[in-house]
């Protein structure tokens, strides 16, 4: 069995981004890996271990060259091998264009039996992706997994997923795209061990020629237009005491608007 856990690089939600003409400056941001995508990861490699030594998990992401070291760190959790794809014509690639090629890697490492990737990126939190890959596959797709357990021998998984007010539990036949949350497991530590061994574990880069793709095949149909912080916030007012009621009740109907 092969199953591949879709890896994205976004800005740590710890520090603020700068903006200038519209555009995040990439420079000044500190990249990490996407925190849903950790549990697809984690998931893939628990499910090696149950599955045994013929279960292979490939790690895959689309970015620039400086997400290899993210790939590194999230390599040592047990997945056995990275594929980083990126060419300059994905600069501004929407959820269409990265599922074109998705697939195409698909492709190129001749199928797969599952697909396992966070629930959205924090980045922009599309929560597209997935969905998009799973259509253009033919596969089906279950989101927002907080249970999944696979019968290699009959083909299916079984997922869980919340709902509100409570649970589903749905089963689908392989191959299939599942997304992951918070509640499916608890993304590990790597031993010192796990991280030395990511020396040995073969990271192919791939560009879109490659994968026989060209610009035109990944011309984004979501052209983002700008960015712009949001306005500063303004001090704010006390009214104080009985005496400051009418400045309150002068201030919510001319200026607040809301009485």
């Amino acid at each position: 069995m092969r199953i591949v856990a879709l890896l994205k690089e976004v800005p740590d939600t710890g520090t603020r981004p700068d903006i200038a003409n519209g555009r995040i400056v990439e420079e000044t941001i500190k990249w990490v890996a996407n925190p849903y995508d950790e549990y697809a990861v984690e998931a893939a490699v628990q499910l090696k271990e149950k599955l045994g030594a013929d279960t292979e998990v490939v790690l895959v992401t689309i970015g620039k060259e400086r997400a290899r070291k993210t790939m590194e760190k999230i390599l040592a959790m047990g997945p056995d091998r990275g594929l980083l794809i990126w060419d300059d014509a994905l600069e501004g690639a929407d959820a269409h264009a990265i599922a074109v090629v998705l697939q195409k890697v698909i492709d190129s490492l001749g199928g797969c039996d599952l697909i396992l990737a966070g629930q959205q990126g924090v980045d922009f939190n599309n929560a597209q992706t997935p969905l998009l890959l799973a259509e253009r596959a033919g596969w089906p797709h279950v989101q927002l997994a907080t249970g999944l357990d696979i019968d290699a021998a009959a083909r299916t998984a079984t997922v869980t997923s919340e709902i509100e007010g409570g649970a589903a539990k749905v089963q689908v036949q392989l191959p299939a795209v599942i997304t992951t949350q918070k509640g499916l497991n608890e993304p590990r530590y790597p031993s010192l061990k796990d991280i030395m061994a990511v020396k040995k574990k073969p990271l192919d880069r791939k560009s879109l020629a490659d994968l026989g793709l060209d610009a035109a095949a990944v011309a984004p149909r979501v052209a983002l237009q700008s960015i712009v912080p949001p306005p500063p916030k303004q001090a704010g007012r006390i009214a104080e005491g009985a005496a400051g009621v009418p400045d309150l009740i002068a201030f919510l109907k001319s200026e607040a608007g809301v009485l």
